[in-house]
């Protein structure tokens, strides 16, 4: 598949994403998935399992350190992905204060507290 084609198929799939409220995972490609909290088309990283560097990421190094920075010290953040053919991509990002992290529906705080947490915060 052209690098084209894949663009627009993370970009068609981030956008039906962000039109429902709830848990999501999404494959970034090469074992690299991220799993969101989407409220009222906003998304929200709660957590990033990368292997190695995006090659989105290669072009921008100091934002891709600075997005696991704050995944690694269990910060949530917002996350909007600006998808651009050629896996180019500007990826920004926005500290949460307070957010659970990481995110565990078993620990007795459901995906309702979450979304609600969300939307007090924004």
């Amino acid at each position: 598949m052209s690098n084209q084609k894949n663009g627009a198929r993370f970009e068609m799939t981030l956008k039906k994403i962000l039109n429902n409220n709830g848990l999501f995972t999404l494959n970034l490609g090469y074992n690299e998935t991220a799993d969101l909290v989407v409220v009222d088309g906003k998304a929200r990283l709660i957590e990033c399992k990368v292997s190695h560097k995006p090659t989105w990421y290669r072009k921008n190094p100091s934002q891709y350190e600075r997005l696991m920075s704050f995944v690694k010290k269990g910060k949530s953040v917002y996350i909007a992905i600006q998808f651009i053919i050629r896996h180019k991509a500007t990826v920004k990002f926005y500290y949460l204060k307070n957010a659970p992290y990481p995110y565990k529906v078993n620990d007795g705080y459901s995906l309702e507290d979450f979304l609600k947490h969300c939307k007090e915060n924004d």
